[in-house]
């Protein structure tokens, strides 16, 4: 029991930042995922443009979404591995509107991450 009780608080808090840190690693080592872009969101997919391609990628083509106090990570797209949305610069409605769209396109693959470890899902309405 304590053995399962043990995976489980691994899973349900330290597993989503263990990932987070990882998304954030990767996109370090990649000079292209730092570069400005204009995102379009679209309920099943989106359009990302920059000055070198323009991606069209679907939401079901990711495995799972984070959000943390500074931005969304999508990750697992076949075309774009990482997508970041950072939050700085947006309106509170348009924060709470990318977090609502993101929650309903991920459903249970949406984590919430909070400080230290995380938890999974998390509401629209919850405040940062």
């Amino acid at each position: 029991i304590l053995l399962f009780l043990a995976l489980a608080c691994w899973f349900w808090f330290f597993q989503p930042e263990c990932e987070l840190e990882g998304m954030r690693r990767e996109f370090r080592q990649s000079p292209v995922l730092g570069l400005a872009s204009q995102l379009q969101l679209y309920r099943d997919y989106f359009i990302l443009r920059d000055e070198y391609e323009e991606i069209t990628e679907y939401w079901t083509d990711f495995s799972e979404c984070f959000e943390d106090g500074e931005f969304f990570a999508v990750s697992g797209g076949t075309e774009r591995p990482l997508l970041l949305v950072k939050k700085e610069g947006l309106s509170p409605e348009e924060k709470e509107a990318l977090q609502v769209h993101f929650q309903n396109a991920f459903a249970v693959r949406y984590r919430l991450v909070k400080g230290k470890g995380g938890r999974r899902g998390g509401s629209a309405g919850e405040k940062k």
